[in-house]
């Protein structure tokens, strides 16, 4: 069996997606903030939601309320 391909590191940049604010999280809005952004993942966190301390500079968080609308995107 081949070995998997080595991932190529990614950095992520949330400047050129904070026009999504306000946006829905449907799976083309969240494809899409993952592409612009740069990042090699997503974590989607609602409001005050309990999440992990550890800095992923891959990783892009969406913020959302309880309505599912994005609140805030930042990268870690």
């Amino acid at each position: 069996m081949p070995a998997p391909a080595p991932h190529r590191f990614q950095v992520c940049d949330a400047k050129p997606v904070q026009f999504y604010i306000g946006h829905n999280t449907v799976p083309s809005t969240l494809q899409t903030l993952r592409k612009k952004s740069g990042a090699y993942s997503i974590r989607i966190l609602e409001g005050n939601q309990p999440a992990t301390a550890d800095f992923d500079q891959e990783r892009l968080n969406i913020i959302t309320n309880e309505a599912g609308k994005i609140t805030a995107l930042r990268c870690g």
